[in-house]
């Protein structure tokens, strides 16, 4: 027991003090802007930065995506960060609400928006299965997906 003990502690720190370099590494110096051509690299991005995030998450996403998102989701819900989270079509968790929102015929396609501490954002939209938008921590893109989903959810 007391080896299995040593060994859960030293694994224990190893993680945590890989967890702190992966998030130094993780923050960019300068904005960047990084192009999103698939559902699979659209929900790795939601999920690295939905994980990290301190102090809030601000997410509009197809239906679809939310249980594939829900174990990233928890964290933040579980620290009390303020999760607002919206689809177009029904949704549901069954830890936190899925609203709805109406949408906007003017979005080409399914819209996929992301804002997350104000530090990173995603723009996108889904066609079908084809996904095309940006991640970005440069401020005016975040400011443009927080407007965007201002807009769209009626979330003021």
């Amino acid at each position: 027991q007391a080896l299995i003990a040593r060994i859960s502690t030293q694994h224990g720190v190893a993680l945590e003090r890989l967890s702190r370099e992966l998030e130094q590494l993780a923050i960019a110096d300068t904005p960047t802007v990084v192009e999103v051509e698939s559902g699979r690299a659209v929900l790795q991005l939601m999920t690295n930065d939905i994980t990290r995030a301190g102090r809030s998450v601000d997410l509009l996403a197809p239906a679809d995506a939310y249980p594939l998102l829900a174990p990233a989701l928890r964290r933040p819900v579980a620290a009390s960060a303020k999760v607002s989270l919206w689809s177009i079509g029904p949704a549901q968790l069954d830890f936190i609400e899925v609203q709805h929102a109406a949408g906007n015929s003017r979005w080409p396609g399914m819209p996929i928006l992301m804002v997350v501490d104000d530090r990173s954002a995603i723009i996108g939209s889904r066609q079908g299965s084809d996904v095309q938008g940006h991640w970005s921590s440069a401020a005016p893109f975040i400011a443009a997906a927080r407007l965007a989903l201002e807009r769209l959810t009626g979330d003021q």
